[in-house]
């Protein structure tokens, strides 16, 4: 199941800001953030700037011209970055090495298995193909 950023669940806070003036917004975001409860852990801030490093990371990948066509995952954990693709994970790792704040690079390599060939008797050729064309049909069949 997918969430979109409509989902009211996914926030601390919701505010309708057609019923409320921007003033009273304000003052009730204000006073929120100034609770305790609200405060921003050490855990907190961790995920939030492993988060930022795997995006900084992402954004060189997808810019830099050896390595913007492949489809390579990022996750980032307290400056360890992993690096996970099928092809180009060398040239990656050389580009995730220069983005600020990564202190080590890792990779998982994603092997694809190969398509099974199908059997020659369930793919129809040309020559049975025209066999089949050519074959008289009896009456009532179709």
């Amino acid at each position: 199941m997918r969430s979109t950023l409509a989902d009211p669940t996914l926030y601390d806070l919701v505010v309708n800001t057609e019923k409320m003036k921007y003033e009273a917004v304000v003052a009730v975001i204000e006073g929120l953030v100034r609770r305790p409860e609200m405060a921003t852990t050490d855990v907190g801030r961790q995920m939030v700037a492993s988060r930022a490093l795997a995006s900084r990371v992402q954004d060189a990948l997808a810019t830099h011209p050896e390595t913007r066509r492949y489809r390579i995952s990022v996750e980032a954990h307290n400056g360890v970055v992993t690096l996970e693709g099928t092809a180009a994970l060398e040239r990656a790792v050389q580009v995730a090495r220069e983005v600020h704040g990564v202190q080590e690079v890792e990779t998982q390599r994603v092997e694809i298995p190969p398509i099974p060939p199908s059997s020659p008797s369930a793919v129809p050729t040309d020559v049975a193909l025209a066999e089949h064309r050519r074959a008289p049909v009896a009456h009532g069949e179709k």
